[in-house]
């Protein structure tokens, strides 16, 4: 009985290591696909128009408010998300041109392929980037974004980003997908937007949260994230476990303290220490959006 059992573990052993080496191949297929897409120019902001500053701290407030911050760092040298032992380690790159950061020969282009496409400068798939969420920002925030970040002094950080067995697993099954897979190359995107307090301004900024809560807003497990991360909440109208008793103060009070109407605190996974730096004029338009939304059960992603 024990020679018999040895051999179906050793047997199991095999299966299970065939299967492992399996699905890493095809991760590895899939995150090396290039992808035949025309990144489109944008205009840049010269000398004399970030000469006085203002320019460059409205790049920054977009690099905090749009939560750049949470994965590339307060530095830009890179941050550490997820540590974990299935999921492996989910950090953001060293954006700046210290070591381990962006070498002299990535260009404004290979910029806009990784904001707008989810794609590196070879034109394959980012591995961790949430491109979805900003594939929408218009010629001129992105272009106050290059300039910010291009301004950043070195710092020496090495890459981190290591993807763990459960995330190729989840990725294999189609569970996690790529950004780039989700967004749509060829759809035109605005030269520049008008901030007001309107629902399409809200449409707007509220791409920002797709990633975590879902395309249709409804919230539930954030994909690619360990079993005790705290799920997104839902932010349709949804009367029950929505948004629907919410006031506008409530959501305003939500984003710039971090509180809900109970008065609990909301936790820091969701990124409301960096997305207070949004204007009220943001923050209230997409209020607006959110109330004009289907309202969806909680989870219906």
């Amino acid at each position: 009985m024990l020679k018999k059992l040895a051999i179906f573990l050793g047997f199991l052993l095999i299966v299970v290591l065939g299967f492992a080496a399996f699905v890493y191949v095809k991760t590895e297929q899939s995150f090396n696909r290039v992808f035949d897409i025309s990144v489109a120019e944008i205009e840049l902001l010269d000398e004399e128009a970030l000469a006085d500053g203002l320019l460059l701290e409205e790049g920054r407030r977009l690099y905090l408010s749009r939560g750049c911050v949470d994965c590339h760092g307060e530095n830009l040298g890179g941050h550490i998300v997820v540590n974990d032992p299935l999921a492996g380690v989910l950090a953001g790159s060293n954006l700046t041109s210290g070591k381990g950061g962006l070498d002299s020969n990535f260009y404004v282009q290979d910029f806009i392929a990784a904001i707008r496409h989810g794609l590196n400068y070879k034109k394959q798939p980012l591995r961790f980037m949430p491109s979805q969420d900003y594939a929408e920002m218009s010629d001129e925030q992105i272009a106050l974004l290059i300039a910010y970040i291009t301004s950043a002094p070195p710092v020496d950080a090495e890459a981190q980003l290591k993807l763990g067995p459960a995330i190729r697993l989840m990725h294999f099954l189609g569970e996690v997908p790529l950004a780039a897979d989700l967004i749509d190359h060829k759809k035109d995107r605005p030269k520049a937007v008008v901030e007001e307090l309107s629902v399409a301004y809200g449409e707007y900024v509220a791409s920002t949260c797709i990633g975590c809560h879902g395309e249709r807003f409804s919230g539930g497990q954030v994909p690619g994230t360990p079993p005790d991360f705290k799920p997104a909440a839902n932010l349709t109208p949804h009367v029950e476990n929505g948004l629907g008793k919410w006031t506008e103060a409530d959501f305003m009070i939500a984003l710039r303290e971090g509180k809900r109407p109970d008065g609990s605190m909301i936790d820091e996974f969701m990124p409301w220490k960096v997305m207070k730096h949004m204007t009220d004029v943001e923050i209230k338009a997409m209020w607006l959006y959110f109330q004009s939304i289907p309202a969806l059960e909680y989870g219906n992603r």
